[in-house]
C-alpha cells in the first residue's frame, strides 16, 4: 500500500536507503527503488526491458556492490 512507501525524517530516510542498499530491506521500499532503477537502466539502454533492469538492480543490491558504492561515495564526500 501507499503507507508502505512513506518515509520519515531525513535521518530516517538515510537509514532506509542504507537498509535497502545493504539488502536488509526487502519490502515495498526496495521494490520501488528497483522499479525506478530498472526503468532508468532500460531508458539508458543498459537493459533490454524494465524487467531486465529490475533484475540488474536486485542483483547489484544483493551482491553488496550497491552498499560498497554508497560507502565509497560517503567516504569521498566526507574528505
Amino acid at each position: 500500500s501507499k503507507d508502505d512507501l512513506v518515509g520519515g525524517t531525513p535521518a530516517e530516510n538515510a537509514e532506509i536507503t542504507k537498509a535497502i542498499l545493504k539488502s536488509e530491506e526487502k519490502g515495498a521500499k526496495r521494490q520501488a527503488v528497483c522499479l525506478n532503477a530498472g526503468a532508468a537502466l532500460y531508458i539508458a539502454g543498459k537493459a533490454d526491458s524494465i524487467a531486465d533492469g529490475i533484475k540488474v538492480a536486485e542483483d547489484v543490491i544483493d551482491s553488496g556492490k550497491a552498499a560498497e558504492t554508497l560507502d565509497a561515495f560517503v567516504r569521498l564526500t566526507n574528505e
